[in-house]
């Protein structure tokens, strides 16, 4: 037995109450919900008891994701108290914060529960960007800035010490308030100086790659430099943190090249119950080719037996430009790799990382300079 866990993205709802200017989604939002919560829990039983999860796995971590997933609190409420009992199901909640004093009490109820050694049994992902990003980007439907609100439900969670994390998202045009962003999302972790949360988090801001192409050469050119100067502002800083916690703030400064398990360890369930190979495969041109099974199939755990095979097969594997590239941390989306690739083989395309030149340039500043922090540390 190897450990790994096995993840189930299941999209509660296809509807959102924010209206971020940078989401992905934002042609697919309709006001849809799943409902088929007894279909559901039969199909992940019949996983929990197969051989192939057996064998490869000892937790499965059921994701809920949207749009805005806390939209459908019967879906995420009905599921959690099913699995409630079972040792090798824990949960995760994608949200947006807004509506989190709905789910204060059951947070609260699971927020000292874990499974399978020190994983909560429950565990929330706020969506925050610091200021001033949260108020430029990340409105309601309705126009309002939400960061306050956003800050206030973190503050509410983590003063209860309830299992949660923030997600940051970072447009090139915003490097500029690289600076700022990191400082706002500080001074939440200053507020509660217990120790584990400096441990296990930090800002981590994904840059928002899915668009990346839009900007031109001239414009790319011009945000970068605006990312050397903001992380030039930071090092000291970044330094000093490091010299006193022996960890980075800013993860962008720790080695990493993520290799995706989409496919392999990873599906997920759109609202009408067809299962893809992850939440980031349902939203472009090539989703069928993405599909995988749906949960009205008798052969439902055989058919993620079989992706798991495919994508199990070679995994690990890098063009021999990200050998030798010069950055020394980058984030890679295999579905919006495949979208662009124009190589004809399924995993070769999954895995044509080099189909996004402008997101390896900002990369690639990113490894020079934290290889220069580095030297100094």
């Amino acid at each position: 037995m190897n450990g790994r866990m096995y993840h189930i993205d299941l999209t509660t709802t296809a509807n959102c109450n924010f209206n971020c200017t940078y989401c992905f989604e934002h042609n697919y939002f309709q006001h849809k919900q799943f409902t088929e919560y007894d279909l559901l829990t039969k199909k992940v039983d019949e996983l929990l008891n197969s051989e192939f999860f057996k064998n490869n796995y000892e937790l499965l971590n059921i994701g809920f994701w949207g749009g805005e997933p806390t939209l459908n609190k019967e879906c995420i409420t009905t599921i959690i108290d099913y699995y409630k009992d079972n040792s090798k199901v824990k949960f995760f909640i994608y949200s947006n914060g807004s509506l989190i004093k709905e789910y204060f009490d059951l947070l609260k109820e699971y927020s000292k529960v874990t499974v399978g050694g020190n994983h909560p049994k429950v565990c929330t992902q706020i969506s925050y960007d610091g200021q001033p990003l949260q108020d430029m980007y990340r409105k309601d439907k309705q126009g309002n800035l939400t960061g306050k609100k956003i800050k206030d439900a973190i503050r509410l969670l983590w003063k209860n010490k309830i299992p949660s994390v923030i997600k940051s998202v970072i447009t090139p045009e915003s490097f500029k308030h690289l600076k700022a962003a990191r400082e706002d999302i500080l001074s939440l972790f200053r507020e509660f100086p217990q120790g584990d949360f400096f441990r296990s988090q930090g800002y981590f801001p994904t840059i928002e790659y899915y668009n990346i192409e839009k900007y031109t050469v001239e414009e790319l050119t011009e945000y970068i430099q605006d990312l050397e100067d903001s992380m030039v502002d930071i090092a000291k800083d970044e330094i000093e943190f490091y010299r006193t916690n022996n960890m980075f703030f800013l993860k962008w400064l720790n080695p990493g090249k993520a290799l995706c398990s989409a496919g392999r360890d990873m599906v997920c369930i759109d609202w009408n119950g067809n299962v893809f190979k992850c939440h980031g495969s349902l939203y472009d041109n090539k989703t069928g080719e993405h599909y995988i099974t749906t949960l009205t199939d008798n052969e439902f755990v055989n058919k993620l037996e079989e992706s798991h095979k495919l994508h199990a097969f070679n995994f690990g594997f890098e063009p021999q430009e990200c050998k030798d590239c010069e950055a020394t941390f980058c984030l890679r989306c295999n579905p919006v790799k495949f979208v662009r690739s124009e190589k004809t083989n399924y995993l070769d395309k999954w895995r044509d990382y080099t189909t996004q030149p402008e997101l390896c340039k900002v990369y690639k500043k990113l490894g020079k300079i934290t290889k220069a922090i580095n030297q100094i540390i």
